[in-house]
This record gives C-alpha cells, structure tokens and sequence, in this order.
C-alpha cells in the first residue's frame, strides 16, 4: 500500500536503476553518438580496426557516471530513510481504553489521533484538540513556524472547543506516560470521526477545514491548526487530530520537484560539443561527396571496386565515420565524471567548511563546477543570514540624548508599601519613569514563564525579560487575569483587564492594567507606528530627538515604549464601549476603542535590540559584492525585521540607499515588470511565501542567469531545488533543506569557501581540460582529414592503430585529469583576499577562446600536415642503409609527432603541481613509448626502431615540435589578454 505520508528525494529504486540512469546518459547526444560509432565498429567491412578499445572507453563513460549518480542517490536514500522512519505517537480507543502506538511518520494516515511532546516536529496538518502542562487541560499551545515562514516569533494554537476541564487530571493507566489521559483526551478520540478541507492553496497562513465531532461540523481555520513542519512549544504533550499527510499538506503543495536538468556549465559543453558535431558532418559530407567523385574514375581498376559503385561509396563513408569520430572528445566525459567525484569530496572534507563538527555535504556533483560562474543569490534571512537569537543590548530612557546600559534600570525596594507609595507620588521623576518602563517591559508582552524558562511568541519580548533578571527584575507568573512581577525584593501583582495583542497593521500592544486601585493603559511598539503618531508626548524632549537617536542606532530592533493614567469615569467609558462590541468586525472596533484612550500618552523609553548575526556574515557579503554578485534576501517576516537585518548584514547602507529596493512578495510579479529590477545591487523581498520563492528562482531561470539559492527551512526548499545551485544550512539535528539541497553547509561563512575556492576552481579547471580536448581532437582529425586526398578519401588511418585507440583514453587524458582534480591557479589565501578576481572566471570560457582554441587547432593541423608531408615528398624517410621507413614509419612519425605537441601543450596549463601531476605526466610518457616501442605489432621488422635510424626524422620532429611550443606560447599570451580584459557580462 502506498505510504502518503512518506518523504522522497532520490531518483532511483534499486529495481529503476540500471535502466533510468542509462536512459539518462543516452539521452546526451554525445553518449548516443558513441553508441552509434560502437555498433558500426562491430561491422568489419567498414571498421578500420576492431571495437573492443572503444567499447572500454565508452564503457568508462557510462560506468563512470552511472556509478556517481549510484553514490549520490544512495545518500539521498538514507536522508530519507532518517526522516521518514522518525517515530511518531498514535492514539486510538480499544475496548474502551486509550492505547499508545509508536508508528513511523511514513505510515501516517488521515485521521490518525497524534500525541505530540513539547519540542517535537508536527508530522502532518493536524488540528490542535487539547494540550497538557504540568497534568492539566489547555485549549492552547506555541508553535515555532520558523521552519515554514521564516518568523521566529512563536505562534499561539488554540482548539475549536474551549470547555475542557481545567483541573489536574490522574494519568492513565497506560504504561505510556508521554501524555497523561483524561475524560477530554478520551472524548475527542471517541467522537471525532471526519474531517473535510477547502483547498485554500500553499499560503501557510489560510487554512480551512471542518471536524465531524457529535456529528456536528465545526468549523476549524489556520488558528486552530498545527502545519507539517511547524513545532509544539511550551507544553508538555499535544493531543491533535491529522486532516493532511504528504502531498496534500501545506508543505506538500508548496514543495515542488527539482528543476534542475545538466548543469549550466554542461549546457554551455553541450552547445560546443554540437559545434564541434557541425565541423565532423561538414568534414563527413566533403568526405563523402569528394570520394564518391573519386570512384567513379575510370582509372582505378587497382582497387578491386564491386559491382555497385554506391555500395562502396557507402563503405567509405562509413569507415570515414569511425575515423572522424574522434573528434568528439570521448574521453573528456569521462574525466569530467571522475573529477566531479573528487569535487564532492573535497567539500565534504574541507576544514574550513566544518563547524561544531557538522560536515558540508555536496549531494549533486553535476553542479560543482556551476559554483564557479555565480551571478545571483537568492538568500533566506532566518536562520541563514541570523542565529535568529535576540539579544537587548541598550536602552534609552527620556531625557538622555544617548543609550544606557540595561543596569540603568535598576530600582531598590525594600516593600511594596514603598512601592506603592513611589508609585503613587505625582512627581515625574527619572526613577519613577524607570518604574513604569519596567511595568510596560514586563506586562505588555505575551511571554509565559514555564518550568524556569520563558515562552512567548515574541523573541524580542523574551530577550528583554531574560536581560532584566539580571538586575532582578523578573516575571514570575501569568495567568489571563493577572501578572505576578519580582521588582528588587518585592513582588507586585498587576491585575490584567484588558489586552490588545500586537498586529501587523496596528504594530503595536497595549494592556489595560489595574494596580494599587489605578487604571493605566501600557503601550509597546514599533518605532514607525509609536512616534509617527504624533500622539505621544515627551516631558523633557522632543519627538525628533528621540527619532533622531533611534537612526542614529539604525542596526538595532526598537521598540517604543509610553503610559498613561486612566481616569476612573474614563476606564467606565472604555469598558462601556468595549462590551458593547458585537461580533461585525469585531477586531477593527476593539481597535478603535482602544485607539481612544491611546492618546497624549507619555513617552517613557525605547529598547534597542540586536539580532544577531551568523559569523562572518557581513564579511562574506563583502566579499560576494566585490566578486560581482547580486544578493536577494527573501523572508516571510515584515518589512521593518528584512529591511533591519538587510542593514545590518550590510546588503543595505541605510533606508536610503538607492542601489537597493525592497519589495513585498506578493507585488514581485507587479514590480518585475514595471522597473528594471535586476539592475538594483540587492534586493529585499518580504512577506514571501515559499512558493514566491520559487516563483522567483524560476524568474530567474527564464532570464538566464546562474542563480544560486541558500535557506535552511522547510519554506526555502521548493526554491532551492528550482535555482540553479541549492545550498542549504545544516542544522545540529539537520533538515529538509539540507537534505534536499545541491550541497549542505554548517553556516553561512563556509558559502565563500565553496563559491571562491572550490566553485570557481572547479569551474577553470573544467574549461582547461574541456578547451584542451576540443583543440587536441580537432588537431587529430585535421591531419587525418587532409591525409585523405592522398588515400582517395577511403579512410586509411594516417596514424599508428594502437595510437589512434588509445590517443584520447591513455596518452593525452591523463595530465587533462590531473588538471581536472588538482590544479589551482591562484592560491587560496590570495582569491580570499581579492574576491574581484571571481569576475574573470567566465572568461576562461567564453565565445572568443572557444573560438580560439577552434582555428588553433585546425591552422596547427594544417601547418603540421604541410611541413611533415612536405619534407617526406622531397626527402623520404629513409636511413643511411637505404631502408625505407614506407608507411608504418610514416603513421609512426605522425603518432609521435601529434603527441608530443599535445603532450607539451598539456604541461603548459598546469598551474599548480602536484605529486599527481608528475605521476600523469610520467605515464603519459611510460605508456605512450611502451605501447609504440614494445606492444605495437613489429613483424614488419620494428617500424619505431627503423624510424628512429632515419636523420630526417629527427629534424623533422624538433623542427615540427617547436614550431607548435612556440605557436602555444603565442596562444596563450592570446588566451590570457582575452582572460584579463574580457568583460563577463
């Protein structure tokens, strides 16, 4: 039975394998090319010599891959193995008793009753029934939604039933002391029996579906509901009924399948390996037409031509087929394929990548060397660009012009009849503003203390009340009527009579408290909506001033805090109006009621906190900006939070920075159009879904610029896996990011390493080897080519057979692989330090030096096929003796003459030698001159050594090798003032 609930990354199935994967590889042009070429090679009357190197080499393309895409899915298959098979609590009823099961989340079905510890991931969309804390009922809990939205702030989740018992309740007699059962727990499981959802889409924060409960459809929304992704806070156990699993959750819908095809770098390989298929048909066709012209004279009896002229036509073509099908680099897949392979493990085991000993990861090879030609980066700000950990660092106080120390704060009192009495004295001094900025801190908030740690939706409000115990100011307890508050020695009750919680729209809080028989209305809030107002008022200062301070510490989160004393007729009045509310537009009227007694209220201070940077974040920003990359920051949070960490990362100067535009989300479609947006330097998106986010990356897609996204939630995978380059953030426990990500890094910092050092290594390295074997093959097939008008076009190698064989598998493919997996042009330490050099890494692959490399190598082979041929007319090879070289001594010279051309050309692009360099250029010689000399068929009367008895020979080989080292030279002096002063779009 098919498992809905179950999570699948990987690509293949031990039974699939073999047969996708090789529909894969032949799906490239080049590898059905070289099948194509294999199955002519088996027809001995057009195969120039027999198939079984070719078959090896093809055989190493295939295998090389196929045993890559193995490894790689095989890890994918353990990520998804650790997250599908994660245990998860059911309940049901068994002859009318409760009964736990452990289950795999994979097995999760629809309608499943859930038992949910605190801390523990939401496996479904389920809707909250009951909650426990310390044995008794609750019709609410918290949940951390960071993981889907990107807000760090918890979110309260409450059930669709509110009359459930409130008393300590006795466990149940179950052994299973996860969650202590009660007659509530026992008649939601009893009586719950369907569930029926609106398809609302994949926005997180719309969510509509009705429980059958009696028999009776309730009505549940996204206020009652606990989303796939999300996790249960501040309680002990959750008691939820699942409605969703899988594809048909919020998580599901937004997800989307990876869109990611070759890689970029291959698309721009491909597009010259169909360049270099136009010049072998061209030179096919010419072939073809010249030698059908040549047979059909009358003169050539010699050849023993069958009856059927065409026949033989066609024989010839064939065999010109095979020949000239070394001009598509076979072995240069192969290389790529293996050095792909080393790439991943030099990120997984990088030491500068490695943080609290989590490991990066490169799950998708194919991309390493796209890392090296970065134009974009998409960014998620929570948890990738921050430790998402607030801290309160400083705090002004009115009638200061500078920010204080949290310590400024401080009060001593002895009794709360001293207390009382301060508080009562109509003097407006500084320590009795003090007080009341301490009654706003720790009574305007929704912060619960729960078993010695404290919980809220707020992370600011959390780090503002976790700094004040250190100067013995603390919240003791809160319950929905009242507030217990630690004041130096003392402890103070405050009756809660009214509260009006924090809104996007209002952007602020405000409570209406009842201490020492007076009413007063506290506000906190943002600094946008507390002061623009222009209803509050300063004692001692001006509103500007107090603006003036907070821009001036524009890098931190402010909040503004003010009071006032209520009257008694006028606290009457207010409680009048707001139970005279009627359930119309409900929230807009209470806001409006509470807007009135908002007014001339007293300034009293602003907290300023940070939230703190991932290390090196704005270090590596820097350097990412130096290199010529654009950064996007895409968040689910508001304005004010993106804009703030986008100053403080350094993506923006200031709210005036011209260079960078902030956007909301939904609107991106509307502005993409409007303005030219890819012109900013950064970019701020807000309020993003994580379907946005990939609506985004696929923008980017059908611009056609190398995008690379990073995030570390489950709301940033849909766009990871639509750019071009994923990379998500691991965490200690790891997450759907990571898994699912081209690669997985422990932080932020470790994205320099990988695109600066591996990226852009990898990138030179790829096109060194790929113009090498672009320039090496066409100079091969051009001297072939040219050699057919003196064989009547028929195909007759011009090259020793066992050279030709193993040309591109042995001799010219081992220094390109070395290069391939070892070589550096610079150092790390100077890239580090000049990150602008990454601008001119596309060059080494561009239009001009493929073009470059294209005419070199036909002019070289022309000029080679000149020279040689014309001393061999004047002069032929032979030796003093007499003996005639004849045309093994002619393949023989031409073999040695192609070789050590490349083979010194090879040498040259190696900028960083290794121990593995001397090893391949070693071999390169060893088996070159051990095949020719001692494996080649010598019962002619051994052809190499006759050869090596010829003078002319000799000068022909130095005249004709440095010849083509000083022409090398001459290209590259080319290639790198191409390199140098290119401008990479």
């Amino acid at each position: 039975m098919k498992k809905e609930n179950k999570i699948i990354t990987s690509k293949y199935n031990k039974y699939t394998f073999f047969f996708v994967n090789m529909y894969h590889q032949l799906s490239k042009p080049s590898n059905l090319f070289f099948l194509l070429t294999m199955i002519l090679l088996t027809i001995p009357t057009i195969s120039p010599f027999n198939p079984y190197t070719y078959l090896l080499a093809f055989a190493l393309v295939t295998g090389t891959s196929m045993i890559k895409d193995g490894i790689e899915d095989f890890k994918r298959h353990k990520e998804d193995k650790k997250v599908n098979t994660k245990p998860v609590t059911v309940a049901y009823i068994e002859n009318n008793t409760i009964i736990n099961k452990d289950i795999y989340v994979e097995d999760l079905k629809k309608g499943d009753f859930v038992i949910l510890k605190g801390n523990e991931d939401v496996p479904g969309d389920c809707v909250l029934l009951i909650s426990k804390i310390k044995g008794k009922c609750k019709e609410y809990c918290f949940i951390d939604s960071s993981n889907l939205d990107g807000e760090s702030n918890l979110k309260k989740k409450t059930s669709f039933i509110t009359n459930i018992c409130k008393e300590k309740t006795a466990a149940s007699t179950s052994e299973n002391i996860l969650h202590e059962f009660c007659e509530c727990d026992r008649d939601f499981i009893k009586n719950v029996t369907d569930s029926q959802i609106k398809d609302t889409g994949d926005v997180f924060n719309k969510f509509e579906c009705t429980l059958t409960f009696y028999g009776r459809h309730e009505l549940c929304n996204e206020r009652n509901v606990l989303l796939r992704g999300m996790k249960v806070k501040n309680v002990d156990s959750v008691l939820v009924y699942t409605v969703a699993v899988g594809a048909q959750t919020k998580l599901g819908k937004s997800n989307v399948k990876s869109r990611k095809g070759t890689s970029l770098f291959e698309m721009e390989l491909t597009k010259v390996v169909m360049l270099i298929f136009a010049i072998y048909f061209s030179l096919l066709v010419s072939t073809a037409i010249l030698g059908s012209l040549f047979l059909r004279k009358t003169n050539i009896t010699y050849l023993y031509l069958g009856e059927f002229l065409t026949a033989d036509a066609l024989k010839l073509t064939g065999t010109n087929y095979i020949m000239f099908s070394y001009l598509i680099p076979l072995s240069l897949f192969v290389t790529l394929e293996v050095s792909r392979m080393f790439h991943s493990a030099y990120i997984s085991n990088d030491e500068k990548m490695i943080k609290d000993n989590v490991h990066s990861v490169c799950r998708n090879s194919n991309v390493t060397e796209d890392l090296g030609m970065i134009e974009y980066i998409l960014s998620d700000k929570t948890g990738t660009l921050t430790k998402n950990k607030m801290v309160f660092k400083k705090i002004h106080i009115l009638g200061n012009q500078s920010l204080l120390e949290i310590n400024a704060l401080q009060s001593n009192f002895y009794n709360v009849e001293e207390f009382s009495s301060f508080l009562s004295s109509n003097n407006f001094s500084l320590a009795l503003q003090k007080i009341f900025l301490v009654l706003v801190l720790t009574c305007c908030n929704s912060v619960e203390p729960l078993n010695g740690k404290l919980e809220g939706i707020s992370q600011d409000e959390i780090s503002i009340l976790e700094k004040l115990r250190e100067i013995n100011v603390e919240l003791l307890r809160r319950e929905d009527t009242y507030v217990l508050i630690k004041i130096s020695k003392i402890t103070i009750r405050c009756d809660i009579k009214y509260t009006l919680d924090f809104s996007s729209s209002r952007q602020r809080m405000s409570v209406v408290i009842l201490l020492f028989n007076k009413y007063y209305v506290l506000s906190k809030g943002s600094d946008q909506m507390m002061l623009d107002r222009k209803k509050i008022k300063c004692k001692t200062s001006s509103i500007d001033d107090v603006t003036s301070i907070i821009n001036t510490n524009s890098s931190y989160r402010t909040l503004v805090t003010a009071y006032r004393e209520l009257a008694k007729d006028e606290f009457d009045k207010f409680v009048k109006d707001y139970n005279s509310v009627d359930l119309i537009n409900r929230e807009e009227k209470e806001e409006k009621i509470f807007e009135r007694i908002e007014q001339d209220m007293n300034y009293l201070g602003t907290t300023f906190i940070e939230d703190e940077l991932q290390e090196e974040v704005k270090e590596t920003i820097d350097m990412l900006k130096k290199a010529g990359i654009k950064i996007w920051m895409i968040t689910g949070d508001k304005k004010e939070t993106a804009i703030s960490c986008a100053i403080d990362c350094g993506l923006m100067k200031n709210m005036n920075d011209n260079e960078v535009i902030a956007i909301e989300g939904t609107r991106f479609n509307q502005e993409v159009s409007s303005i030219d947006i890819l012109s900013y330097k950064s970019v701020i998106l807000y309020r993003s879904t994580p379907k946005q986010k990939s609506e985004i990356a696929e923008k980017f897609r059908e611009y056609k610029k190398n995008t690379l996204a990073i995030g570390d939630g489950n709301n940033d995978v849909a766009m990871l896996l639509t750019a071009n380059v994923g990379v998500g953030i691991l965490g200690k426990e790891g997450n759907q990011a990571g898994i699912s990500a081209d690669f997985a890094i422990p932080d932020f910092r470790s994205l320099k390493f990988l695109i600066f050092l591996h990226g852009r290594y990898n990138f030179i390295r790829f096109s060194k080897v790929t113009l090498n074997a672009l320039y090496k093959n066409i100079y091969l097939i051009i001297i072939q080519y040219l050699y057919n008008f003196f064989t009547g076009f028929s195909g007759k190698p011009v090259y020793n057979n066992y050279f030709l064989n193993y040309y591109n598998v042995f001799f010219t493919s081992l220094i390109p692989a070395s290069i391939c997996c070892f070589d550096k042009d610079l150092p790390e330490a100077y890239l580090l330090q000049h990150p602008e050099e990454y601008m001119s890494t596309k060059a080494f692959f561009c239009k001009s030096v493929i073009i470059l490399g294209i005419i070199y190598g036909i002019l070289q082979g022309l000029i080679v096929f000149i020279l040689l041929f014309g001393v061999v007319f004047v002069k032929d090879l032979m030796n003093p003796y007499g003996r005639v070289g004849g045309y093994n001594g002619l393949n023989n010279l031409v073999s040695l003459i192609v070789f050590f051309s490349v083979f010194l050309g090879q040498v040259r692009l190696i900028s960083y030698y290794t121990i593995y360099s001397y090893i391949a250029i070693f071999l390169s010689l060893f088996l070159f001159f051990i095949t020719l000399y001692l494996i080649q068929d010598t019962s002619l009367g051994g052809n190499m050594w006759i050869l090596m008895s010829i003078p002319s020979a000799y000068f022909t080989f130095l005249f004709i090798i440095l010849f083509s080292y000083m022409a090398e030279l001459c290209l590259s002096k080319i290639f790198y003032r191409i390199v140098s002063t290119k401008n990479v779009e």
